[in-house]
This record gives C-alpha cells, structure tokens and sequence, in this order.
C-alpha cells in the first residue's frame, strides 16, 4: 500500500508539474506507469492469494458439512436401530412376563387341585414341564433380551461420540476460519 500511495503521489506531481511547466517527459510518464502496473499487479497477486485461501477453507468447510451430514445420517439410522432393538425388547419382556404369569397360574392351579395320586401324577409331570419352562425363560430369553438391549446402547454412544468428534472438528476449522 506504500507503493501505492508513493505512485499516487508521483502522479499528483506530475498533474501539477504538467500544469505550472506545461508537460511531463515521456520518460518520467513511463516510468510512473511502470511503477504503477507493477505496484497493481502486486496487488492483485496478494488479493489472489487470500481469495485462494478462503476458496480452500471454503471447499474443507464443505467437505466437513458433508461428513457431518453423512454422520447425522449414520446417527439417525443408530437412534433408529436402538429404538427397534428397544421395542423389540419390550415386547419380549412383556412376552415372558405373560409366560411367567401363565406359569404362576398353572403351578397355583395344580397346589391347589386334586388329592388323587393320578392327579399328583399329572401335577409332578406339570411342574417338571413348567420347572424346565422357567429355565428357559431364565436362561435363553432374557439374557438375550439384556444382550439386545446392551448392544443398542453401546451402538447409539458410540455413534454420539463419534458425532461430538466431528462436531468439535468443525467448530476448530470455523475458528481457524474466522481467524484469518
């Protein structure tokens, strides 16, 4: 910009020079001028430069929107598994709870009824069918249900905390950004 202002100057002097002398020489003229494309193409070259810089920033900002895009997709997806796999682990609670009580009826069924040995009979051979049901209950079903529900959770953070990541990233680069 000293340039600049100097050329300016310079041509001042030489307007002035022009009207008390009545001209400026060729060679000065030609070497104002020279001095003046040059300090302008000074200019534009820095002015290319910065516009260069903000049409990169501008372009990783945009990459960064897309990721984080992609992401938001990638975490709307997780959120919807998880809330499948919650639903479907409602559903096999309720299910089991309506086993159990089933069974809890069945076995207070039979405590109550029958005095005769067939009854007893039948009533043993229930119950072991019943004992066997629970533990399956027990054993299969609702660990399966805690492992679905175990797996959602852990997929929904994970796809949290890799959203946080990005958004941390981006906020980085804004400030870097803004800075310049």
């Amino acid at each position: 910009e000293r340039h600049l202002e100097d050329t300016k100057l310079a041509l001042k002097e030489a307007r002035s020079q022009k009207a008390t002398t009545g001209g400026v020489e060729k060679s000065e003229l030609d070497s104002m001028m020279k001095a003046m494309m040059g300090e302008i193409s000074s200019q534009i070259a820095q002015l290319s430069s910065g516009l260069q810089g903000c049409q990169e920033e501008v372009s990783r900002m945009s990459t960064r929107d897309m990721k984080l895009d992609d992401d938001r997709l990638r975490v709307d997806r997780i959120e919807k598994a998880v809330e499948a796999l919650v639903q479907q682990r409602r559903l096999d609670a309720q299910s089991v709870d309506r086993r159990l009580r089933d069974l809890t009826s069945r076995m207070t069924a039979i405590a109550v009824s029958g005095s005769s040995d067939d009854l007893k009979r039948d009533s043993v051979l229930e119950v072991q069918e019943l004992r066997s049901e629970l533990e399956l209950l027990r054993s299969t079903l609702l660990p399966e249900a805690t492992l679905q529900s175990t797996r959602a959770s852990r997929a929904l953070a994970d796809g949290w905390h890799a959203l946080r990541e990005e958004v941390l990233s981006l906020r980085k680069d804004v400030d870097r950004c803004g800075a310049n």
